[in-house]
């Protein structure tokens, strides 16, 4: 299994897009103040953004440091 899984499944189109944002450690509020809109296709955009910044700074975490990271 890899990372992806969980944004093939928690990050999927076919969620309501409330669900998608919290999966994504966002809410509806704060990508509406970042992108002056909550419309799906913006809220899909911006979750999948976070998810992958949130994932890189992780895994830099993980390779520059002696914590060992399990997610």
């Amino acid at each position: 299994m890899t990372i992806d899984w969980y944004k093939e499944e928690f990050l999927n189109a076919n969620l309501p897009k409330q669900e998608v944002a919290i999966n994504a450690g966002l809410n509806l509020k704060t990508i509406s103040n970042m992108y002056n809109t909550s419309r799906k296709q913006v809220v899909l955009e911006a979750s999948v953004k976070h998810y992958e910044t949130l994932l890189n700074a992780i895994q830099d975490l993980a390779e520059q440091s002696e914590v060992d990271v399990t997610l």
